[in-house]
């Protein structure tokens, strides 16, 4: 499961350091579990570690305390690896720096859909005011001009009927809410959401780095490639890279070594990523971080496209749709001319 149902990635990573720090100043395992939890705010995470410093210090051993915790599959898998190779400190400064650097790619894209959000919502409020306002204005012309009103309006070339007028004013209001309300829908809806990750090129490559810093992690504590592609299999078992990982676990079980055959022919991964894993020859460990910082950068660089992008062209939509909106109003003012000049 994803950190994000413990607490924040960027506090789930402050955390890790603290306990790393303790842990290099020769404090025990457990120790520096109190200690945490005791400076740490009431949370889930709070409670997985005393729940985690209790059973240690009932003489668990860590494998079964972390398997009763509910923490990322990843971070126990990783923690684990740690203590076989008694080195914890190093593999909690690198799970820091690894949450760390997915929360920061994370809120960039975050930023980009929330910006043109805003102005969505933003466009839906101006809208609706400015739709009360024509439609007010309509009702106070036909009150004053009662012969010329919507009782008499059908016979103007401008209108055909009252409810054809009122469409008019209030069509882009509805258009709009229903694109915003569509936008929120493949924003926020898990499945839809999790597809659009695979398909926008920006979001893709924050998967791909986010997988290629995952892989590194578990593949520089010691766990086998195999083993490393079956627990990520497993954390992405419901979005389109799990069925991907399924086949490359099952290519390396058929004997096939090369890290770049068992990739190609991926609809997800493109070859650049393989690449980027193979050039460093049997240090996979190293190919993927090497594949991680490529697509981080590149993925820094695709969000700050996509938000050039986007937020122009929402604000073109927005005003578009208000100045169509409008468009009664000026028709109704020439109608009132032409009624005042008679």
């Amino acid at each position: 499961m994803g950190t994000q149902g413990i607490m924040k990635l960027d506090e789930f990573a402050f955390l890790n350091q603290q306990l790393a720090g303790m842990l290099e100043s020769g404090m025990p395992l457990e120790g520096a579990l109190h200690e945490l939890c005791e400076s740490t705010a009431r949370g889930e995470l709070k409670t997985e570690f005393a729940a985690l410093e209790k059973d240690l210090a009932a003489g668990s051993n860590l494998t079964d305390a972390l398997a009763a915790r509910n923490l990322p599959d990843l971070y126990r898998q990783a923690l684990q690896a740690g203590a076989k190779a008694n080195d914890l400190p190093t593999v909690l400064n690198t799970l820091a720096a690894h949450y760390s650097r997915i929360h920061a790619i994370w809120e960039r894209v975050r930023g980009i859909l929330v910006y043109p959000a805003i102005v969505m919502l933003i466009a839906c409020a101006i809208s609706v005011g400015v739709g009360l306002f024509i439609t007010n204005m309509i009702f106070l012309f036909a009150q004053d001009y009662p012969t010329h009103g919507w009782f008499n309006l059908h016979d103007h070339p401008a209108y055909s009927s009252r409810a054809g007028m009122l469409f008019e004013i209030w069509m882009p209001t509805a258009a709009l809410t229903a694109i915003t309300v569509t936008a929120f829908l493949l924003m926020w809806w898990p499945p839809t959401r999790a597809r659009l990750n695979w398909r926008l090129p920006a979001l893709r490559d924050v998967q791909l780095a986010n997988f290629a810093s995952s892989m590194s992690l578990l593949l520089s504590g010691g766990i086998t490639l195999p083993d490393s592609l079956k627990l990520m299999g497993a954390n992405h078992s419901t979005d389109p890279l799990g069925p991907e990982l399924d086949q490359w676990h099952r290519r390396l079980a058929a004997g096939n070594t090369s890290i770049a055959l068992t990739m190609k022919s991926s609809s997800l991964v493109p070859p650049m990523f393989a690449w980027a894993v193979a050039s460093s020859g049997s240090d996979l460990a190293g190919g993927f971080a090497k594949a991680a910082e490529l697509y981080h950068r590149q993925a820094r660089y695709r969000t700050e496209l996509m938000l050039n992008i986007l937020l122009p062209i929402t604000i073109l939509i927005m005003g578009v749709i208000i100045v169509t909106q409008a468009s009664p109003l000026f028709r109704m003012l020439g109608i009132m001319m032409d009624v005042l000049g008679s």
